[in-house]
């Protein structure tokens, strides 16, 4: 027990910053959820803070622990979070897009990325068993907040049911907030992988699985795949969106292996890494091939951007795993390739913004529609043009984006398309 409780100590003194802003989180969010019980509005400010603080704590998490991998140093700690949080509160706008939402979730993920691969920069040690251990700590302190959750939620309403007491609803999504909150990232900081944590072989019955369940799943899926291959070949007949779906998985999950077999060393294991990055040659180019044909009838989106950057990402991968035996730059080659697809002009959102606005113009220019930049009603405009404009439509209208195309009028709104285009907007269209 004492143990226990000097352990805790040390957590709260090493994170004190993390879980403080975690706490504040965690008790701002529930009064919110009170207040929104009560009937009270809620707006988009209250919304930025949390996500701000959400950030802020994973900030100071990662700037934690790089200064515990250089050199600690606590002003620092405090500081730099601190002041990027004010910044960020500040950059933080329009959240009715789903633009800024998805920069905020990329963000975040790409920080949490970058905790697998800080313990091993500028050493030769891999990181492999760092990473297995983490995720172990993450999967100890899910069943914990699990077992929490039942035990005290459970209790709650078995005192309302056998009592006929009233408990307010609200109250089981306080409790379950604040566990996750406050309690959870306690106990994960308490168990997490030291810094120093040296490389070992997994326990003998990770092993097994990794041996004879997850290799064997794979080397037989693979051949269900180059079968299916073999059978678009010979039917001439390219299935494009399901293909890609079904490459997606299979590349990323290959990866997934491939990195956490790196230190297994047998006759099987050595084979099957020599051999089985290749396999995925094939594969990726099929996935390419599925996504240039999407793209080159449909334009960009951001689906179609991100299945881009995956193969990219595979890519990349198999250079590190096979040429340079570097797997732990494989989360900060993620992390980096989201960063890219967020921000910048290269963003997945710039690029299929200009991508759609560029397809739409070139269909009303084919039409004899877009005269000095300008739409212009056309009687004989075939249904094939009209359900791709529709489509392009519907691709900024879900999205909020309507003011972003240039030759639209101002203040257009779906309910004007008949009388822009010449035609009523009746369907949403795939695009």
């Amino acid at each position: 027990m004492k143990e226990i409780i000097k352990n805790i100590k040390n957590t709260l003194n090493t994170y004190y910053l993390t879980i403080s802003l975690l706490s504040i989180t965690t008790i701002y969010l529930n009064i919110l959820i009170y207040l929104s019980y009560n009937q009270a509005e809620i707006n988009d400010s209250n919304l930025k803070l949390i996500l701000t603080l959400i950030f802020g704590s994973i900030l100071s998490l990662v700037i934690k622990h790089i200064l515990m991998r250089f050199k600690n140093n606590n002003y620092l700690y405090l500081i730099i979070p601190l002041s990027m949080l004010i910044v960020y509160f500040g950059i933080l706008n329009d959240l009715n897009s789903h633009i800024p939402i998805m920069q905020y979730l990329i963000l975040d993920l790409s920080l949490i990325l970058s905790l697998f691969a800080i313990p091993f920069i500028n050493k030769k040690n891999d990181s492999y068993y760092y990473t297995y251990k983490l995720l172990v700590s993450l999967l100890i302190t899910f069943i914990a907040y699990i077992l929490l959750i039942l035990g005290i939620l459970g209790t709650l309403f078995s005192i309302s049911l056998l009592f006929e007491i009233n408990i307010a609803s609200h109250l089981y999504t306080n409790i379950s907030i604040f566990i996750l909150g406050i309690i959870m990232p306690s106990i994960f900081l308490t168990i997490i992988p030291q810094m120093n944590v040296k490389n070992e072989d997994y326990p003998n019955y990770i092993n097994k699985i990794i041996m004879f369940v997850i290799l064997p799943i794979l080397i037989i899926y693979t051949f269900v795949l180059y079968a299916y291959f073999l059978k678009i070949l010979l039917e001439f007949n390219w299935p494009s969106n399901m293909l890609g779906n079904l490459i997606i998985y299979y590349s990323l999950i290959s990866i997934i292996v491939l990195y956490f077999i790196n230190n297994i060393s047998n006759k099987y294991t050595n084979l099957f890494k020599k051999i089985y990055p290749y396999t995925l040659i094939i594969p990726l180019i099929m996935m390419l091939i599925t996504f240039i044909i999407r793209i080159n009838e449909y334009g960009f989106t951001e689906i179609r951007y991100y299945g881009t950057l995956l193969f990219i990402f595979v890519l990349l991968s198999i250079l590190l795993i096979k040429k340079m035996h570097k797997v732990k730059y494989i989360p900060i080659v993620l992390s980096v390739l989201l960063l890219i697809s967020a921000f910048g002009p290269m963003s997945s959102f710039n690029i299929s913004i200009n991508s759609q606005e560029k397809r739409l113009e070139n269909i009303l220019i084919d039409n004899n529609m877009l005269i000095n930049n300008k739409i212009i009603i056309n009687n004989n405009i075939n249904e094939e043009s009209k359900d791709k404009i529709r489509s392009i439509i519907t691709y900024f209208y879900s999205n909020n984006l309507l003011d972003r195309i240039d030759v639209l009028p101002n203040n257009f709104k779906i309910e004007n398309m008949e009388e822009v285009f010449g035609f009523s907007y009746l369907k949403i269209i795939e695009y």
